[in-house]
């Protein structure tokens, strides 16, 4: 993997390849899906295939990953998987409350649940245009986002029945946008490549580039206190700002250099 900021358009699709399932291991408005668009298979051995997140729904668990598979658990041991219209690979998976979900994943595949992971209903899939989206993220369950390679952000406003294309300082670069969160006081923090850190305090409505600790690749974002946030990336690399505007950060001790995909915070008694 190359971890410098200059790569050529082919090495970072190649990277970017590598980079979805090394996570293992650790336009205008969309259109409605194609009729090519092809079921995920009901598989025997859907438990053992790679998995790239796992979120709560309530009281269940819902996984995503490889050829489509969506996997839900209400203990954690006993796992289930559940029919997707689509069998590309998922990236992410996000539920802003017990019953209501989205999905994302390659050739800009949109997933949408209104039943706790259940059943799931196909609201975009490009595959045309040969785009990952990589995070997904919504205020409630009208206003939400997606964002993906090549400086790909989707805002909807009606729960994802239509999804527009927001032009802005930090989709015209054509950077990766890799992941983004709620931060405790409402602003969006969002990272990618090249050290991409932007935050918006309107909902999305603008976006600010913000000083960045790291140059290369973040792909992994945590709130943190009212303001702050815990970031990671490439080779192990991860930092800790109690106040993201202000541009402060603290690099954190790692024992490995394996880069960081993912982060999530534990219950402390």
């Amino acid at each position: 993997m190359n971890t410098g900021k200059t790569v050529s358009h082919g090495s970072r699709r190649a990277c970017l390849a590598g980079l979805l399932y090394g996570a293992v291991l650790l336009a205008g408005p969309a259109r409605a899906a194609p009729a090519e668009a092809i079921p995920a298979e009901i598989a025997a051995g859907a438990t053992r295939a790679p998995l790239t997140k796992v979120v709560r729904a309530g009281e269940a668990l819902i996984a995503v990953g490889a050829r489509g598979h969506i996997l839900r658990s209400t203990n954690g041991l006993d796992w289930q998987q559940v029919p997707v219209p689509v069998n590309v690979l998922l990236t992410s998976v996000y539920f802003v409350d017990a019953d209501h979900g989205w999905a994302v994943g390659h050739d800009a595949t949109i997933l949408r649940s209104r039943d706790g992971g259940k059943t799931w209903a196909l609201q975009n899939y490009q595959p045309d245009q040969n785009v990952p989206l990589l995070d997904v993220l919504f205020l409630d369950t009208h206003h939400g986002f997606a964002v993906g390679a090549y400086g790909l952000l989707l805002e909807t406003r009606d729960g994802g029945g239509t999804w527009t294309k927001p032009e802005s300082e930090i989709t015209s670069a054509g950077l990766h946008l890799n992941a983004l969160c709620r931060l405790g006081d409402g602003s969006l923090l969002l990272v990618g490549e090249e050290g991409m850190l932007a935050q918006s305090r309107d909902e999305g409505a603008t976006w600010q580039r913000l000083p960045s600790p790291y140059e290369s690749s973040l792909f992994a974002v945590l709130p943190q206190g009212l303001g702050g946030a815990i970031i990671g990336g490439l080779r192990g690399n991860a930092f800790r700002s109690e106040e993201v505007g202000g541009g402060q950060w603290t690099r954190l001790d790692s024992p490995s250099t394996q880069s960081v995909f993912g982060l999530t915070r534990l219950d402390q008694d």
